[in-house]
């Protein structure tokens, strides 16, 4: 089993293909395996890519808490030192999106590039320390596994037209999820730290090079807000970053047109 000894604690990863180093960053609380599914076969034909379990989740080390952004930043660069990369390409989604803007401000030079997807810069201050109320109550009405069987079946995660023609590939994502989830203790907290990330004007420091991406469909209003929208707004927020809507899916669209996702990235990516 690949493992690497990074920041104190043992990191699951999966590398695939030559070239460039790709790191994947996952959303809250997700396996490696979901990668597998979605656009990470057909970049691994032109990239090294390195896919990898946060801690606490899947076959990492369930560590203990207090959670962060910054710590899982700090994760991130020692498992690229572990690994012996210099620097990498970031493809980053949700919460990795979140991580990838913190490793870009405290670790510039390790990085080629950044993908950020689906996600936002957080608020200019941290102000909840708690778990949504839309996540407690439907942890309480259906517990973990029913909780994970309902989010998948949200209507914020894929359009309807995918969700008839494909009930197959929903239920394959949910089940790769569910087999290496992280403890429900630390799922929360990787909520709570993905809650507590507060950079705000900051990302205006970034200076690698950025590509923005959302599905133009991603639009439903959640607690994090419309995606789209935030999506224009990081855009605009980062020095030179540059912003690309894909059309099909939602929220969970890397999943629903990775074909759609795929040249894109790889276009951006060869240019930096």
């Amino acid at each position: 089993m690949p493992i690497a000894h990074a920041n104190g604690i043992e990191l699951y990863y999966e590398a695939r293909g030559t070239g460039a180093p790709l790191a994947f960053l996952n959303a809250t609380g997700w396996p490696v395996e979901v990668w597998a599914l979605s656009c990470l076969p057909a970049l691994a034909e032109r990239f090294q890519t390195i896919a990898f379990d946060w801690r606490g989740v899947g076959r990492s080390t369930w560590a203990p808490p207090p959670y962060s952004t910054e710590l899982l930043a700090d994760d991130l660069v020692a498992l690229l030192d572990a690994l012996g990369i210099d620097r990498a390409h970031l493809f980053a989604m949700s919460m990795g999106g979140r991580v990838a803007q913190l490793a870009a401000l405290r670790y510039p030079e390790r990085l080629r590039s950044l993908v950020l997807l689906a996600t936002a810069a957080g608020r200019p201050e941290a102000t909840s320390n708690g778990v949504p109320v839309d996540v407690a109550l439907q942890l309480g009405e259906h517990g973990y596994w029913g909780y994970w069987e309902h989010h998948l079946d949200q209507e914020f995660t894929f359009t309807p037209a995918f969700r008839a023609a494909h009930p197959e590939r929903i239920d394959a994502l949910r089940r790769a999820i569910w087999a290496q989830r992280p403890p429900l203790a630390l799922y929360l907290e990787h909520i709570q730290a993905r809650r507590r990330h507060a950079l705000g004007d900051r990302v205006r420091e970034i200076r690698t090079p950025t590509l923005v991406l959302a599905s133009a469909g991603d639009q439903i209003e959640r607690s994090t807000g419309n995606h789209v929208e935030a999506a224009r707004r990081l855009a605009a927020a980062i020095p030179g970053a540059e912003l690309a809507l894909v059309e099909g899916g939602r929220h969970l669209f890397l999943w629903e047109v990775p074909d759609e996702v795929t040249p894109v990235v790889a276009e951006f990516l060869a240019r930096h």
